[in-house]
């Protein structure tokens, strides 16, 4: 069994043999700070998880945790607890 190349979602969703273990399942993220984890792991096991935010509250509280910024209201930590997330507002 190959490793994951990056953290679940190159973890060949149902090509070249192997599976993911949670590929076969779509996961709704309408969580806020609390919830990122969850939906993290869930997708570092295989699932595709949709990450929802408010479009009225300029989106997840997340984006502006600090200290590190990679641009204005666009923080590390939001990116590192979201990777493998597909996002909509």
């Amino acid at each position: 069994m190959d490793l994951p190349t990056q953290y679940g979602a190159d973890y060949e969703r149902g090509t070249g043999g192997n599976r993911a273990m949670l590929s076969a399942y779509r996961v709704l993220d309408i969580t806020d700070q609390r919830g990122h984890l969850a939906g993290l792991m869930l997708s570092m096991l295989g699932a595709e998880v949709i990450k929802i935010e408010n479009p009225q509250d300029s989106g997840d509280m997340s984006r502006a945790v600090g200290p590190h910024f990679l641009g204005p209201q666009d923080s590390e930590f939001f990116h590192s607890f979201n990777a493998n997330k597909h996002s909509m507002t």
